[in-house]
């Protein structure tokens, strides 16, 4: 069953581009409506403002949670410090 990604149906070009799972190009949806298909029309452009509106919260939680993660750790590391001089095997020394 194909997935659609709404993007402004019934833009300034009056079909919206959507992708559809399994395809590699973007797919055009021509939306026709007529008069008496107003509160359908709405209906589509309430539901498109409030996917949008989710997207949008759910980048911000996202990067704020990536943030806080990466930000509020800090590097842990333990330092080499030689303590005996290394011991080269024969087969590795220049010839």
């Amino acid at each position: 069953m194909p997935a659609l990604a709404s993007v402004d149906p019934l833009g300034s070009n009056g079909f919206e581009t959507a992708t559809v799972f399994g395809q590699s190009r973007p797919v055009e949806v021509h939306i026709f409506a007529s008069e008496r298909e107003g509160a359908v029309v709405a209906n589509l452009k309430r539901k498109e403002h409030d996917a949008i509106a989710m997207a949008d919260a759910l980048s911000e939680e996202t990067l704020a949670a990536v943030r806080e993660n990466v930000i509020g750790s800090s590097r842990e590391h333990n330092p080499y410090i030689p303590s005996a001089r290394v011991i080269v095997p024969p087969f590795m020394e220049a010839a």
